[in-house]
């Protein structure tokens, strides 16, 4: 898609846009992305690994969408992350990964945890 081609952006705000299917991987080349936000939309499936490419990502709001799956242990890799906000998704009971308002502590505590 040409959200790749976006790679001098740093905010991207697109909350209750009604935007519906999964995030694409070329989110990933968005290199100066700071604050990625898709809260209140109809994004399924899971969060691309490719996320983990967003070296200058702070914030990741994708709350009250319908992503399933775990988190993708990429995001050990976003040393400038400071919220990872996942609440009203679908439940993932059977994994180990965080889900809810993930702040830094809880995102270094999980990564150890992966090791």
């Amino acid at each position: 898609t040409e959200v790749g081609m976006l790679s001098k952006l740093q905010e991207l705000d697109l909350r209750s846009n009604d935007i519906s299917g999964s995030l694409p991987t070329e989110v990933g080349m968005l290199s100066d992305l700071q604050y990625l936000i898709l809260v209140q939309n109809d994004i399924t499936g899971s969060i691309p690994s490719e996320i983990g490419m967003l070296s200058q990502l702070r914030y990741l709001g994708l709350e009250e969408n319908d992503i399933s799956g775990t988190l993708p242990s990429e995001v050990c890799m976003l040393s400038d992350i400071f919220l990872i906000a996942l609440d009203d998704n679908r439940d993932n009971d059977d994994d180990d990964s965080p889900d809810g308002y993930i702040n830094r502590e809880d995102i270094n505590s999980w990564c150890e945890s992966l090791r």
